[in-house]
């Protein structure tokens, strides 16, 4: 109750009906995404530059997917180039700017309103509740936290929040060996019951438990896998190193929480926020297989996400009633973004997360459109990144910028880190096909 008390005061109660409504909801989701998504259409051909003459002003809701099918596909760089463009002459209430993870190395800001924050609570509470959580069980995250690396304090208002919600941080975008003691002492000492966080910490963790004979507290129900590819031979070491209900959780901080794991292990597609396309290389719909992955976002009426083409790969199976009651779509598989693992000389793990909000500063500071960190050695990083059309990264008020960047990093990293930047004309994808938003040309340092 308490955090249905905090969440009210501070005007997000509506988020526990919307999760009721979710968690009420099983069969029928075909045509409740119909409905949401022609809500949506009808909003953005009235209120979004973009679509008012691509949507007709009205249509019958069964039409709601030949309409959309007919639009077309957004990138990015579409949004980039033309950002006015996307945004509703009615947006939503308590409207605030948030910056992509980063991982596709194209920076990219959307505008994002409340009831889209409140779905996203609520969509993510549901997915917890699939595992058994209720509100009061204790959390531990294994995240990206900055201002532990600076030493700094969080504020009164997050540790207060941390409380009541019952959820600890720990910081995953260092990972050296007493780090990661540290954590499997922190998940003993608060007898966490869910352990969630990015996927290389986790792993880091299991490894590290696996080595030292370590059991997991027996308070621990599940583990959480987010922000990067689960694939089954992490699944298998989290698995044997945690001997609970290894889960997986898809998503993008432009979009939010797209897809979850249910009871039954499938990564089912939440039909109140999302509805997603796999698209063939002509990019007609693709019935089998796999292909890029494209998404509709069905509550932010600020700045509709639609048609977005999210530039990862996944395999949608055919819409079939799971064994635990839901219709939902289903992933069968997803491929998200690439990166290397870098490293420090101790052997210290440094996740690519840790660079982001050194890239975003270059980004107010110069039209990026593509980035990549590389790691030279230990001790050396450059930051490329590709300028757009007839800019050049030259001036004193560049220069300064470019110094803070140097100084932050140097805040998180040590004063012996070199930061070099390099603006090419293209940056090459790798002989795969993928491009690596971070790249190291060291090999992990031998123990």
């Amino acid at each position: 109750m308490l955090m249905q008390l905090c969440d009210i005061l501070r005007g997000h109660g509506a988020r526990w009906g919307y999760l009721k409504r979710m968690a009420e909801f099983h069969g029928g989701a075909e045509a409740l995404t119909m409905r949401r998504l022609a809500a949506m259409l009808r909003h953005a051909g009235r209120t979004v530059p973009f679509y008012r003459d691509r949507i007709p002003p009205s249509f019958a809701e069964e039409d709601a997917y030949h309409i959309l099918h007919g639009l077309p596909l957004v990138s990015r760089r579409d949004i980039n180039g033309a950002r006015e463009s996307f945004v509703s002459s009615e947006p939503g209430q308590h409207v605030r700017e948030t910056p992509t993870g980063g991982t596709s190395g194209v920076p990219l800001w959307v505008l994002q309103d409340k009831d889209y924050v409140d779905w996203g609570a609520a969509g993510r509470h549901l997915f917890f509740s699939w595992l058994g959580w209720r509100p009061g069980d204790q959390i531990l995250r294994v995240w990206g936290d900055h201002a532990a690396l600076r030493r700094e304090r969080a504020s009164l208002r997050d540790r207060l929040a941390a409380r009541v919600c019952r959820v600890r941080t720990v910081n995953g975008l260092l990972l050296s060996e007493e780090n990661l003691r540290e954590y499997i002492a922190v998940l003993h000492r608060v007898r966490a019951q869910f352990l969630e966080g990015y996927v290389h910490g986790l792993h880091r963790i299991a490894l590290e438990m696996l080595k030292s004979g370590i059991r997991p507290p027996s308070s621990l129900r599940a583990v959480i896998s987010t922000a990067g590819n689960l694939t089954p031979d992490i699944e298998d070491d989290l698995r044997r190193a945690f001997g609970v209900v290894i889960a997986n959780r898809y998503g993008c901080r432009e979009a939010g929480d797209i897809a979850a794991s249910c009871p039954e292990g499938r990564l089912h597609v939440n039909p109140f926020t999302h509805y997603v396309e796999i698209l063939d290389d002509r990019g007609r719909l693709a019935p089998k297989g796999e292909g890029r992955i494209v998404l509709t976002l069905l509550t932010n009426r600020t700045m509709p996400l639609i048609r977005y083409d999210i530039g990862d790969v996944g395999d949608l199976k055919e819409r079939t009633v799971c064994p635990c009651g839901r219709d939902w779509q289903t992933f069968r598989r997803v491929h998200g973004r690439e990166a290397s693992l870098l490293y420090r000389a101790d052997g210290t793990i440094i996740d690519p997360v840790l660079f982001f909000p050194f890239m975003r500063i270059l980004f107010r500071l110069l039209p990026v459109e593509r980035y990549q960190v590389v790691q030279e050695d230990y001790h050396r990083f450059t930051f490329r990144a590709v300028l757009k059309d007839g800019a050049t990264a030259e001036g004193p008020e560049t220069d300064r910028g470019l110094d803070e960047i140097r100084q932050a990093v140097r805040m998180e990293l040590g004063d012996d880190v070199e930061i070099a930047f390099d603006f090419p004309e293209e940056i090459p994808f790798a002989p795969s096909g993928k491009y690596f938003y971070a790249l190291s040309k060291v090999a992990p340092p031998q123990s």
